[in-house]
């Protein structure tokens, strides 16, 4: 397995079928808008403690820019692409069963060997509206300021 077919498995998954995070989707349909605080740096801020914080940032602004946010794994996947990839299809494929605004979120390095956690939910960030998208209400979790 190359490289970039790795790169097409990594999903985001949702309350519709999978589509990859390298390609634009529309969260309206699958997130309610819950308005525009607080800001990602602050929310992170606020987050910096909690166990297995990943935060996607969108670097640059431009249309249909978004940064994921996302805390407290349900498990952690580790292995190498050759022998253990079947354990990330199975949780894919949980994952488009249970819904959710989760994902697999972490790393594959150039070795083959990948790290990625089992995010049952998340929070996206729309840059161009200024609004978080949160079907999970997982604003409700994050620890007062």
């Amino acid at each position: 397995m190359s490289h970039a077919d790795c790169r097409r498995k990594i999903v985001w998954y949702g309350l519709h079928p999978p589509v990859s995070t390298l390609q634009p989707s529309s969260l309206e349909t699958v997130a309610e808008k819950i308005g525009t605080r607080p800001d990602p740096v602050g929310l992170v801020q606020r987050l910096s403690g909690e166990p297995g914080l990943v935060w996607l940032d969108s670097a640059l602004a431009g249309p249909g820019t978004r940064s994921w946010l996302a805390w407290r794994p349900q498990s952690v996947l580790r292995g190498h692409l050759d022998h253990d990839w079947g354990q990330v299809e199975a949780a894919l494929a949980s994952g488009r069963i249970g819904g959710g605004s989760g994902g697999l979120f972490g790393w594959v390095g150039f070795d083959g060997h990948f790290v990625l956690g089992i995010y049952p939910q998340s929070l996206v960030y729309d840059h161009d509206r200024g609004q978080w998208f949160d079907p999970d209400n997982l604003l409700s979790q994050v620890p007062a300021e």
